[in-house]
């Protein structure tokens, strides 16, 4: 018998839940996003405790701590959490209190965003420790600027179709009541008497009208990146002191997403060609041995492929070595484009490139290599001044039919890509 209530789920859906945790934490009755959870929870070999913000089917706020780690459940990868208190969070904290908890959430924020890959789930976070730091709000958004258009990222209380919601920056409140400068915090005390009072769906599915709304720019390099609203069903919700700590959780969001922003484009530095954009060789290497080791434990199978682009040389001699990038570049464009998103196609270095293709039918990938190559040959680059004939010659192997190393597999794949390359060349 356990000490706790407990449930068991995965990214998507609570797969068990016990009729106690059930009669006080009906998945149902509240707005939970498993993806998040689930983030939390990923590193969790040993128990892992926490304390969680949740929303209600009543949109109030409730805290609950639990204890949390991985388990493996219809050979699946779970979290099972037991559910150690659940309470309401309570309200009328002071200011000291106050700004403690806006350090421990901002700190909470600054510490985790850098492990969080997923931009979506960073956003997640952050609206959820504003939400636990300013206490009247009932709903919360943040809205990415594409152009002149907001796009939901991430919301918290609010249904499903908000996610098709395609907000003018100058029907936002946030623009209105800026003059349009979009430079500080705005606190819209009484949405009432304005055009836009309308009602939205919540995740439990109730039409609800907000009546009151906190809303903050989010800058990054100085350019309007985003935008973060805390929403009440209440009318003068927020005062002063919420707007002080909107600008305190505004500040340290701003210093987070550039920080992670900064983090994500070095790491894509050090996985992409600058040129091709396409993966490295460094990158490759590291796939290769994830895809062997795998290749072994399902006893399957996959390809290697090597591409060498055709008398490069002799179009940087002819036409420049920027005319040779741009061969380059059509290359690589084109056989990413034609692959599948799961086939890993690298820059191995100068004119060669380098596919992995896991679990692929042998002569079907032969087929669409060779429909890729003649659909290159056919599309030259035109300029002014020349057509600049375009090619690439390739071969291929396979594991564990041809070899069981990378080198192994690479000679017999050079060997075939000369053999295509002569062929072409006797046509």
């Amino acid at each position: 018998m356990v000490p706790f209530g407990f449930f068991l789920f995965d990214k998507q859906t609570v797969l068990f839940i016990d009729e106690h945790t059930k009669s006080i934490l009906d998945p149902q009755l509240f707005d939970i996003n498993y993806a998040f959870l689930f983030e939390q929870f990923k590193d969790a070999i040993q128990p892992l405790t926490k304390n969680l913000g949740l929303i209600g089917s009543d949109l109030k706020k409730y805290n609950i701590d639990v204890i949390g780690q991985l388990v493996r459940f219809e050979d699946r990868v779970t979290v099972l959490l037991y559910v150690k208190d659940f309470k309401r969070e309570l309200s009328g904290e002071n200011d000291l209190k106050r700004l403690s908890k806006l350090r421990d959430l901002m700190l909470d924020i600054n510490q985790s965003i850098l492990h969080i890959e997923d931009i979506q789930k960073t956003f997640y976070l952050i609206l959820e420790n504003a939400m636990r730091a300013i206490e009247k709000s009932n709903l919360g958004s943040i809205f990415i600027l594409n152009g002149d258009i907001f796009d939901v990222i991430s919301y918290i209380g609010f249904g499903k179709d908000i996610e098709a919601l395609k907000l003018p920056l100058v029907d936002s409140f946030l623009y209105r009541n800026s003059n349009g400068m979009m430079d500080r915090i705005t606190n819209i005390s009484s949405i009432e008497t304005d055009d836009h009072f309308y009602p939205v769906t919540t995740f439990a599915g109730d039409r609800v009208y907000i009546k009151s709304e906190l809303s903050a720019p989010i800058y990054v390099n100085g350019n309007l990146y985003a935008m973060i609203n805390l929403d009440s069903l209440e009318e003068n919700a927020f005062d002063e002191s919420d707007i002080a700590s909107m600008e305190f959780v505004s500040t340290n969001i701003q210093i987070a997403i550039s920080n992670q922003l900064l983090y994500q484009e070095k790491s894509r530095m050090a996985m992409f060609d600058s040129l091709t954009q396409l993966y490295n060789r460094h990158y490759f290497n590291e796939q290769f041995e994830q895809m062997i080791q795998k290749a072994k434990r399902t006893h399957d199978h996959f390809v290697i492929a090597l591409f060498d682009v055709d008398d490069l040389k002799t179009t940087n001699d002819i036409y420049g070595h920027v005319m040779g990038d741009k061969v380059l570049q059509k290359v690589a464009s084109d056989l990413l484009e034609k692959t599948r998103r799961s086939d890993v196609v690298a820059r191995y270095g100068g004119d060669e490139f380098v596919g992995l293709f896991f679990n692929a039918d042998y002569i079907l990938l032969q087929n669409k290599l060779n429909e890729i190559q003649e659909e290159v040959k056919q599309t030259p680059i035109k300029t002014n001044e020349a057509i600049i004939p375009c090619s690439f010659s390739f071969g291929t192997a396979c594991y564990p039919y041809d070899g069981n190393t990378m080198a192994e597999l690479l000679e017999v794949a050079d060997q075939a890509m000369y053999t295509n390359k002569r062929d072409k060349q006797l046509i």
